[in-house]
């Protein structure tokens, strides 16, 4: 979902799907701006076919229902205000396979350049270039102080680091499970770039909080609930059979290698984590960014 507001409201909008089922605060930028907005309308004349397809991306852009000001427009008590994006899901193959479909804004954006250009081919040419770039630097200067885009833009270091290096160098097939799991969406992404480096399957999707394979496993399991509750220390009668068994079930399904990366969990809690899969799958190789354990 995507609040009509954050289209035209300058400020932080965050996903409020995300953010009530998962506490994720990825933020929505889809601010169109005052400044383009009016260039846009005048170039409407011109070029009303641009309109069409400005128009068209933003209702599209919406989403499946209408979301004002932090909640859902109800057509009465338990229903809510149906959009096209919602009648389109299910008969365009394309649209079925978008996640968030604020995305769509690009578009609307795109052709509400292309209307502002228009509206400045309007202009005597002696003074076209001069008004080009009063134009800019306005638009400019209002997405840099308006819009929740951030500036300068974020940015990673992409290089391999040593688990990743060593992962991709064993000729032993099979998937490989980080943890924690329970990071957010976003910051999952570093296991997305360790994929890029050792070449392995892994279990993680960009829009799935918790893979289904925990929650089917006794020993994935009991390693969520460590990370997710507030004991910092293993139970002193665990259940060994019951955790091997998972073991060997993950072995089964192909997962071949643990990595634990210490730093990304809550002070404390690395420790127990390390202590279970030692008991079960032997001493881990110990590296800066992680330790590896092998599924033996």
């Amino acid at each position: 979902m995507v609040d009509i507001l954050a289209f035209f409201h300058p400020g932080r909008w965050y996903s409020p799907d995300l953010k009530v089922l998962f506490d994720d605060d990825m933020v929505v930028v889809v601010y169109l701006g005052a400044g383009l907005l009016a260039l846009a309308a005048f170039g409407i004349r011109e070029g009303k076919g641009w309109l069409l397809g400005a128009t068209s991306a933003w209702v599209l852009a919406l989403g499946p229902f209408l979301y004002l000001n932090g909640r859902y427009v109800k057509l009465g008590e338990d229903s809510f205000l149906p959009l096209p994006f919602l009648a389109l899901y299910d008969v365009v193959p394309a649209l079925a396979r978008i996640s968030h479909p604020y995305r769509f804004v690009i578009l609307c954006t795109l052709c509400l350049v292309v209307l502002a250009a228009r509206a400045l081919r309007r202009v005597p040419q002696a003074r076209r270039g001069g008004v080009a770039a009063l134009a800019t630097a306005v638009v400019v200067t209002e997405f840099l102080v308006a819009s929740p885009a951030p500036y300068p833009l974020p940015t990673m270091d992409t290089r391999a680091d040593e688990v990743s290096l060593a992962l991709g160098q064993r000729e032993e097939e099979g998937a490989v499970l980080d943890l924690p799991a329970s990071l957010a969406m976003l910051d999952r992404s570093r296991y997305d770039l360790a994929q890029l480096h050792h070449g392995r399957a892994i279990p993680y999707g960009l829009n799935d909080p918790t893979p289904t394979i925990f929650l089917k496993n006794p020993l994935l399991l009991r390693l969520l609930i460590l990370e997710r509750s507030p004991v910092r220390s293993l139970d002193p009668t665990l259940p060994l059979l019951e955790l091997e068994l998972g073991r060997r079930l993950l072995k089964a399904q192909g997962l071949a290698f643990v990595v634990v990366h210490p730093e990304l969990y809550p002070p404390g809690k690395a420790a127990a984590v390390l202590e279970l899969l030692e008991l079960l799958c032997g001493p881990g190789e110990v590296f800066p960014s992680g330790v590896l354990y092998r599924l033996r």
